[in-house]
């Protein structure tokens, strides 16, 4: 009797359920017949649609595996030179080591030769060789700042950059250089007279010290020159060419010295004259390399006004970015501290 009752009332519910349930459908049945009637009527419209935009299609797109582009084509930026051998180390080394071996060596022949004629100018001449030697240190910022920045631009393969920071830098260090040499020659008898002992020292030696900076100072530009033209080429790899305009100074520089100081009786002056001569015939002999190598050609005078512009605007940033290594002069203040 109870499962009866049971079975009435689960029953009872089920009804329910179902009535319910028809009743709601019943009330979205417009709805859904609505939205059939619009797709049965669009529906034409859109297959015919979708065929025309399939027909331009001819292709199906290419698959892009960014992994597989990255590693099978990197950027020149990322890429890292290869590890140099002792070979090539040596052979880059060497070069270098003479460059800063062949001036002391240059010093050393015009004592040789001064010191056969007179011994007060022999005296003069070691205070002479310091200051005219440490008058472009200064200017050696330029020289560490050419080095770096073309050897960025070399690596990265800009010739464009390239040329513009050789300009840049060698116009800087000639302007340098002339004001140097100017304040050089100007004030070559006083500093003459601080090295030469102050006020104890003697005139003839004084004399001498002084004839020599003011004829070595002529040359100062030339020399600023040939350091900034040395940078950049070692900053190219380039070692070869400028021992070879060392060497160059050093045979002139004692052909120089055995026609002035020896055949001549020149003295100190002749020896001056000698090492100037040979200065200025080796910063020529680096400027012509550079500009056989194409660091110091113009850009083309057939640009419009904003691509001037946009090479002023470059210009200024290398200047800007030479300038910023200006913090040297401390090391070089400090050098000729010791220097002299």
């Amino acid at each position: 009797m109870r499962l009866n009752v049971v079975a009435r009332h689960l029953l009872c519910l089920a009804l329910a359920s179902e009535a319910f349930q028809l009743r709601s459908t019943a009330n979205f049945r417009p709805l859904y017949r609505s939205s059939n009637s619009w797709k049965e009527r669009n529906r034409g419209r859109y297959i015919k649609a979708v065929e025309t935009s399939m027909e331009d299609i001819d292709t199906e797109p290419p698959h892009l595996d960014i992994t597989e582009t990255i590693e099978t084509t990197p950027t020149e930026s990322n890429k890292y030179p290869p590890t140099p051998t002792f070979q090539e180390c040596f052979s880059f080394a060497l070069p270098a080591f003479g460059i800063y071996v062949c001036p002391p060596l240059m010093s050393l022949i015009d004592a040789a030769f001064i010191g056969r004629t007179s011994s007060i100018q022999l005296a003069a001449l070691g205070p002479a060789s310091a200051i005219s030697d440490s008058a472009a240190l200064p200017l050696l910022f330029l020289s560490i700042a050419s080095t770096n920045l073309i050897a960025k631009s070399f690596a990265e393969k800009d010739q464009t950059a390239s040329a513009r920071i050789s300009r840049t830098a060698l116009g800087m260090g000639s302007i340098g250089g002339l004001v140097i040499a100017t304040l050089l020659v100007v004030m070559a008898n006083p500093i003459s007279v601080l090295y030469c002992g102050g006020s104890t020292a003697s005139s003839a030696m004084v004399e001498a010290c002084t004839k020599y900076v003011a004829i070595r100072a002529l040359a100062l530009p030339f020399v600023v020159i040939a350091t900034i033209a040395q940078a950049i080429c070692i900053g190219t790899k380039d070692t070869k060419t400028p021992m070879l305009s060392v060497l160059l100074a050093g045979a002139c520089n004692l052909f120089g010295d055995f026609i002035l100081v020896k055949r001549l009786g020149q003295g100190i002056a002749g020896a001056a004259w000698a090492t100037s001569a040979s200065q200025i015939i080796a910063a020529g002999l680096l400027l012509r390399h550079l500009k056989n190598r194409g660091f110091l050609q113009k850009e083309t005078l057939n640009k419009q006004k904003k691509e001037q512009a946009n090479d002023q605007t470059t210009t200024i940033s290398t200047v800007k970015q030479l300038l910023a290594f200006i913090p040297f002069l401390y090391v070089m203040a400090v050098k000729i501290g010791w220097h002299n």
